[in-house]
């Protein structure tokens, strides 16, 4: 992973950050982890593809009705 750094401030100290987005590292964790658990809420719990696919089928319904970055 290329990683860049950024001065903050009048500090010496540098902090790291990554080039890619969140979409990209999201998917790079379903990959290496597709059946580990990403999110717990009370008693549920659900895995990064069973979140994968969630999250998808929001981006498809977002396209269909319209909704985009700019919206």
């Amino acid at each position: 992973m290329e990683l860049r750094t950024r001065r903050l401030g009048r500090s010496d100290e540098a902090q790291t950050l990554p080039t890619r987005t969140l979409l990209e590292s999201f998917g790079a964790q379903v990959e290496k982890t597709p059946n580990a658990i990403a999110v717990i809420f009370e008693e549920e719990s659900v895995t990064y593809t069973g979140l994968a696919a969630v999250s998808s089928g929001s981006s498809f319904d977002n396209k269909m009705l319209g909704l985009g970055a700019d919206t």
